[in-house]
């Protein structure tokens, strides 16, 4: 995006998907197992057998997962898929992919806020001005008020108002 260029919208998606990664990657290493996923990655040409060994001489999980997710991010965007389909051919830890995938989605929504604007709501505003409706009358307790015959024929012709008490002495 610098000297004059702008970034296709694929750019921008793949430094997203890479940030990310990133982002997410003290809760990706708190539950990521690589050994579990070398098959895939190797598949996917993301690591080869020199990367499965540098991530295999890291001393804890942790810290093999770490050095997974820095070797992957290397690779570029396709590491983001890459990792997420790997995950899914496993199926052992969907959870990874449902929580990387709604980072993403959320993303893509503020990303086509911020390249077409916001979204039209579809609410309408419905504002009153309340100076100008009409004003209750009081009305007394007991008092008959008459009944618009513009309503139910099948009303009387008056109401009452009634005083209804919370009062449980009687």
């Amino acid at each position: 995006m610098t000297g004059g260029k702008t970034a296709s919208e694929e750019e921008i998606l793949d430094a997203i998907k890479i940030e990310i990664l990133e982002e997410k990657r003290a809760y990706l290493c708190k539950y990521l197992d690589p050994k579990s996923y070398f098959p895939s990655l190797r598949s996917a040409s993301l690591i080869d057998s020199d990367d499965e060994e540098l991530i295999l001489a890291e001393p804890t999980r942790k810290r093999r997962c770490e050095k997974l997710l820095d070797i992957l991010m290397l690779r570029g965007p396709l590491c983001y898929e890459g990792l997420i389909r790997a995950i899914q051919y496993v199926r052992t830890q969907t959870f990874l992919v449902e929580t990387l995938n709604k980072e993403l989605e959320k993303r893509k929504n503020n990303l086509n806020t911020l390249l077409k604007g916001p979204v039209p709501s579809q609410e309408i505003d419905l504002a009153v001005d309340t100076s100008i409706l009409p004003k209750p009358t009081p009305r007394r307790v007991g008092q008959t008020v008459p009944v618009e015959d513009s309503y139910e024929t099948s009303l009387s012709s008056t109401s009452t108002i009634l005083k209804f008490s919370n009062d449980s002495t009687v």
